[in-house]
């Protein structure tokens, strides 16, 4: 009984007319405030979409940016990201693996980086031979799917 008094004087409180003007002054200024804050509309700026990112490209394992491969020795290694670092899917698409062969180690396999390696094929006679592969990331870790091609030449003097 003694919380219902309570609950009655608070209402009586807020109902007295010089009360109840500085609570609709202080509601009429906080409502618009709260609500611009809790707004769920994108910003000005919007986000930034997902990309695939080589994040990098190295030859043999060097720091040395990946390129010409000049003997079956070398190998170039992509190393493939979201850009929102993100676990994801990779899978090749197609490939021209006549004079190098590409390596997916992680297809199928959602990781949050995915390495690829390129190695000449063994006994290639001497001239310049290239080869490619499209990847493709896979859905629903990406909507839509992100595609690259890599393309690699080699050099058998």
């Amino acid at each position: 009984m003694e919380r219902l008094n309570d609950f009655r004087a608070f209402v009586e409180y807020l109902l007295s007319e010089s009360k109840m003007k500085h609570l609709l002054k202080f509601l009429g200024m906080a409502i618009p405030v709260i609500l611009v804050m809790n707004s769920c509309s994108p910003t000005v700026t919007g986000e930034a979409p997902t990309t695939l990112d080589l994040n990098s490209k190295t030859r043999n394992q060097t720091n040395a940016f990946g390129g010409i491969l000049n003997s079956t020795a070398d190998t170039n290694t992509y190393v493939y990201k979201l850009s929102c670092g993100c676990p994801f899917e990779l899978k090749f698409e197609g490939t021209d693996t006549t004079s190098i062969r590409y390596d997916l180690g992680t297809s199928g396999t959602s990781y949050t980086s995915h390495i690829i390696r390129a190695f000449p094929r063994a006994g290639l006679a001497k001239g310049t031979h290239t080869g490619w592969a499209a990847i493709v990331t896979l859905q629903p870790d990406t909507n839509p799917d992100l595609r690259d091609t890599m393309r690699d030449t080699v050099i058998v003097p």
